[in-house]
């Protein structure tokens, strides 16, 4: 049997396969079409290693079923030889519940590495002078309070956050353990404080835009954004939150012929209304209807630095897309 190597256990459910040659190890009988058959192996040498392996494996199994975090993703030939030691003592600190002692930590957020992903957790005291607890901060079991405030406001203006906050928008498309589809009932228990529906629109904005950074997680993240959508739509019927539905339907499939209509009557809607941010939301609706030529005629109406912001938005990720289609298409196109 050859020699067992990190690159042979690429994925963490590469176990099930470790766990099968254990037993095969262990039984030496082979079942096959429900007959067990002698299945003799004379050199056993690397029994102690493979169990090894599969030990350290269902410990990592264990860890991501604790995080909630899709093993799929997880290459272990990425992870180095210290992070491997680090998810060690995070399998003690969260699958087991174990304390950790350490003189030198304090109360503060981690970003744990792993490979090309994160992990987000918190470093909250123990039950002793330098003993500490390793929190999921995403868990509803032990959901955490923040609360926000700039250096000017102070304490006594802080304002209620979830824990999807605090994660900055450059580490939203590799943080493995979110547990988006908690996200809602997160934002749901701060529903009473006026600032809570800016931020879930907010968020439902950052996570179009780790769709589209993140391919690999694109459907995680768009199910996460039209979760939360719905909800703020629920207790907020503003302009914007709609353009939201369709641009996540968009990013999808397309948007349907029924959704097509609707955008196009909320596009009537808008300039009949004259709202202060007109302009925007009809580029946002040429956007969704694919009509570029009538987007760089709107653009031409607003400020530079209006027009600025405006590209900042996801949905301009959307035009850039249809940018770049129409002008492939132009280039392939057979002309007579």
């Amino acid at each position: 049997m050859g020699r067992l190597t990190r690159d042979a256990l690429k994925h963490v459910e590469a176990r099930r396969t470790v766990g099968f040659f254990g037993a095969l190890i262990d039984t030496q009988t082979l079942e096959i079409n429900g007959k067990p058959s002698p299945f003799v192996i004379t050199k056993d040498a690397e029994a102690p290693e493979m169990r090894k392996h599969l030990a350290a494996l269902k410990d990592l199994q264990m860890l991501f079923e604790a995080l909630a975090v899709d093993t799929r993703l997880v290459d272990l030939s990425e992870i180095s030889d210290a992070e491997t030691e680090q998810l060690g003592m995070l399998y003690r600190a969260i699958a087991r519940g174990e304390e950790i002692t350490n003189p030198a930590w304090e109360v503060s957020r981690v970003l744990q590495t792993l490979g090309r992903w994160k992990l987000m957790l918190l470093i909250s005291p123990g039950s002793a002078h330098e003993r500490w607890r390793i929190i999921d901060p995403f868990s509803a079991e032990v959901r955490q309070q923040f609360r926000w405030s700039s250096s000017e406001d102070g304490e006594e203006n802080r304002i209620p956050i979830t824990a999807y906050d605090i994660v900055e928008a450059e580490h939203l498309p590799t943080v493995l353990n979110l547990r988006l589809d908690s996200m809602v009932g997160a934002y749901e228990a701060l529903a009473d404080f006026p600032s809570t529906l800016g931020l879930a629109n907010q968020r439902v904005l950052a996570l179009l835009t780790a769709a589209d950074e993140c391919i690999e997680r694109q459907a995680e993240y768009l199910d996460g954004a039209e979760r939360l959508n719905e909800w703020v739509i629920s207790e907020d019927m503003a302009p914007h939150h709609p353009i939201n539905r369709w641009q996540i339907a968009a990013r999808r499939a397309g948007l349907s012929a029924e959704q097509r209509t609707a955008v196009r009557d909320f596009r009537r809607e808008v300039v009949r209304n004259g709202s202060e941010n007109r302009v925007e939301l009809e580029m946002a609706c040429e956007i969704l209807l694919g009509d570029a030529e009538s987007v760089d005629d709107l653009h031409r109406q607003l400020p530079d630095a209006r027009y600025t912001e405006f590209q900042k938005w996801p949905i301009w990720q959307l035009h850039k897309r249809l940018n770049k289609s129409s002008a492939s298409f132009a280039h392939n196109r057979v002309r007579p």
